[in-house]
């Protein structure tokens, strides 16, 4: 079976992807207000700043369960209505 290189490229720059970058094309991918934007960062920033660099595949389910269960992650509080 013959693999595309450009496939296999492509495989290889997402393998390597930090959260932040992962981040951004959402953003850019999506047609998010700004005040969500704002919310999604200041959330990510509050609980997850130190993986920000690190690759995706880095990330484990693990270390999520783990952070949430020692209470290091801070849900956000529900907004206001008016």
């Amino acid at each position: 079976m013959l693999i595309n290189p450009k496939d296999k490229q492509q495989a290889i720059k997402e393998a390597g992807k930090t959260l932040a970058e992962a981040f951004d094309e959402y953003k850019a991918l999506r047609n998010i207000k700004p005040s969500t934007i704002d919310s999604y960062s200041a959330t990510l920033r509050r609980n997850v700043s130190d993986w920000m660099s690190k690759p995706l595949r880095a990330i484990s389910q693990q270390m999520i369960v783990e952070r949430y269960s020692k209470g290091k992650i801070l849900r956000l509080e529900p907004r206001k209505r008016c």
